[in-house]
């Protein structure tokens, strides 16, 4: 036990006395307002900021200047459980989750039954594939089951959002163009 505990204070101390290495989205910047059910790409060279933006969308990772504001509600003076709860992830490549679908589905055990879950994986057209432990189709499921949603897709391949709404092209923890993609892709000096 005396072991287990030193470690913690170790760990604690190395954290607080080693400073920060990445800068999060201390500098990402942008005012934009998304009409509901609008189908946004986010793409960018690695470490430009992508993922950094989607970390503080779920608050996993702090904004340290700024602010996100979703529905008039600055994100930071919300709960982490609030977001989490209203937002989902879906990875473009196929992952494999540890745990068991129903601790992926509901980490929070909030649902007594197995079959409410079943119900929702059902509505949501991918019960099927869950079961007969196959992989998942990303874009069939932003296409099908999110139509009537606000989607934001990481993208690393740009044809997996050439269809969407809009993109935000983010470089250097700055957001350097925001537009339709058709019109993005047709300027020569576009960086998408």
């Amino acid at each position: 036990m005396e072991t287990f505990l030193g470690a913690i204070t170790r760990l604690r101390n190395f954290i607080q006395d080693t400073p920060r290495e990445d800068s999060g989205v201390d500098g990402l910047t942008a005012t934009y307002y998304l009409e509901d059910e609008t189908k946004v790409g986010i793409c960018g060279r690695t470490g430009s900021g992508k993922s950094s933006l989607l970390l503080s969308l779920l608050k996993l990772l702090e904004t340290q200047l700024g602010s996100i504001i979703i529905n008039g509600l600055d994100l930071a003076s919300v709960p982490s459980v609030v977001p989490r709860t209203h937002l989902t992830a879906l990875p473009q490549d196929s992952v494999t989750l540890p745990g068991t679908v129903r601790t992926n589905l509901d980490p929070l055990e909030t649902v007594a039954a197995d079959k409410i879950l079943i119900d929702a994986l059902s509505s949501a057209g991918i019960w099927e594939t869950i079961s007969s432990r196959g992989g998942l189709d990303a874009q069939k499921v932003l296409q099908e089951v999110f139509k009537k949603k606000t989607v934001l897709v990481v993208a690393h391949r740009l044809e997996t959002i050439a269809d969407l709404d809009l993109v935000i092209v983010i470089d250097k923890e700055r957001i350097v163009e925001v537009g339709d993609p058709r019109e993005l892709k047709s300027k020569p000096d576009s960086l998408f």
